[in-house]
């Protein structure tokens, strides 16, 4: 009897952990946007400010291809040759790793394609980039 106390004991605390995750989880995630599958959608102004980094975000934007991203080029930089632009109101970030499937045409920058990515936030060097994990479950 008392190792089922035990083992009872031990998943009341591992669950009472979890919730505490995902209570701390909850609080830095931003309430502007979701996706049809309910995911939040960060947005890169929210990325700037810095309350993402080290975390994995799902982000919506325009496909821009391997082009420059002068407009934030004192918040973003380029980590790889083969890193990749995310454009969305008026903003940019590189996106490192891999390019999402439904990118039809993936060398023509001019011609910007929607997507939805879950990526890590990473700050280097005082700039931000994004590690790509891969697609949204769905592009708003």
């Amino acid at each position: 009897m008392s190792k089922l106390k035990a083992f009872l004991s031990y998943t009341i605390v591992v669950f009472h952990i979890f919730l505490g995750v995902c209570a701390c989880t909850a609080e830095i995630t931003s309430s502007k946007t979701m996706d049809a599958h309910g995911q939040t959608l960060v947005t890169i102004h929210e990325i700037y400010d810095g309350a993402f980094d080290n975390h994995v975000v799902n982000v919506a934007g325009f496909y821009m291809g391997w082009t420059s991203c002068n407009m934030q080029k004192n918040k973003t930089l380029m980590v790889t040759r083969s890193d990749w632009v995310l454009a969305a109101d008026s903003m940019c970030i590189f996106v490192t790793g891999g390019i999402p499937r439904s990118v039809t045409s993936p060398f023509q920058g001019e011609q910007s394609q929607k997507v939805c990515i879950k990526a890590r936030v990473k700050k280097v060097n005082n700039k931000y980039v994004l590690l790509y994990i891969g697609e949204c479950a769905n592009v708003p």
